[in-house]
């Protein structure tokens, strides 16, 4: 990824925005991980790459992470339209993390954690649970969510200064000195996470310290006219599910064929005393009533076309070709 400048002066500060974003890929092997993204959004029509910062390396800033997320472990608000989230008012991202991995991450609140109990995603938990999970941790669910709050500068030409540390003796000197104060209504990303839906883990502004949500869509085909979201997003491969029940209904059809030793029979009046007698007999075939030699013949069944057997194999090995598909991602499992 190279960053271009708009005008001659930019070059340097371009230069510099290249450099930093091939180390951010380079670093903690991100570049890794980013194409998985773009492998669900051809699956399943959408796919999460997740921003965060760690801090193994470095203690006192930390190094930037990008991450694939399962889209099955994100619900996002199903009403957005922007490919940016700027009208996405909340994402849920489901986690499930030992006690271990808890502790680390938030060390003031290790007793409650020691409380809590590990187990298996609950019937409410599907999300998690089609993920085939070994063993039993803990669920943490981080809501992402778009709040709204005063927001306080004062400005002088092109300059912008925080004004909601400035108390009312320096904010009235400096408005002596040519400065202006605004205030305004602004939108901010705030965060809360939870753990087995029982311990509230942190609530409060976004931990990366900006006003976006650190999740980056990556869409397959993405058509935000849509009211409903299975046409809005959607995937590239070819859907199983309707080859698949077009196959069942065939081959039902040909298996009825090939047990089916008489379609009925074609009888004259007279042929045999009660027609309720000989239905009973016959396991209750069709009767066709017919003149003049008071005989009966069985009705030929329909014979077996070659063309169908022909198509039933054709079918057999479309669906081969279609491959894996959203069908077959995340389905249930079985209770044993």
């Amino acid at each position: 990824i190279h960053v271009f400048p708009i005008e001659s002066s930019d070059q340097d500060r371009a230069e510099i925005y290249s450099e930093v974003i091939k180390w951010i890929l380079l670093s903690e092997r991100n570049k890794y991980f980013i194409p998985y993204g773009f492998k669900s959004a051809v699956h399943v029509g959408l796919g999460w790459l997740y921003v965060d910062q760690k801090f193994d390396r470095d203690m006192v800033d930390g190094d930037v992470t990008i991450r694939n997320v399962s889209p099955f472990h994100v619900l996002a608000d199903p009403n957005f339209t922007q490919p940016d989230l700027s009208d996405c008012q909340y994402i849920i991202r489901y986690t499930y993390c030992t006690k271990a991995d808890l502790k680390m991450r938030y060390p003031d609140l290790e007793k409650e954690i020691s409380d809590l109990t590990e187990k298996e995603p609950s019937e409410s938990d599907e999300t998690i649970k089609n993920q085939k999970y070994k063993g039993k941790k803990i669920i943490v669910k981080e809501r992402w969510y778009r709040s709204y709050e005063t927001k306080r500068v004062i400005v002088k030409g092109r300059e912008v200064m925080d004004a909601s540390g400035i108390n009312a003796v320096k904010l009235q000197f400096l408005k002596a000195t040519g400065w202006k104060p605004i205030q305004k209504q602004v939108s901010t990303i705030r965060m809360c996470t939870t753990a087995n839906d029982s311990l509230l883990l942190y609530d409060g502004p976004n931990p990366l310290g900006i006003d976006i949500y650190p999740f980056v869509p990556v869409f397959g085909w993405f058509t935000p006219d849509h009211n409903d979201w299975q046409y809005r997003v959607q995937g590239m491969v070819r859907i199983l599910k309707d080859s698949q029940r077009e196959k069942n209904k065939r081959r039902s059809q040909l298996m009825s064929m090939s047990l089916r030793h008489f379609g009925g029979y074609f009888y004259e009046p007279g042929a045999f005393p009660t027609i309720t007698q000989f239905t009973k007999q016959t396991g209750g075939f069709l009767l066709v009533e017919k003149n003049p030699d008071k005989a009966v013949t069985p009705i030929a069944p329909p014979q077996m076309s070659q063309s169908i057997v022909e198509l039933e194999q054709f079918h057999s090995n479309d669906m081969k070709e279609i491959g894996p598909n959203p069908d077959l991602l995340g389905q249930m499992m079985s209770k044993s």
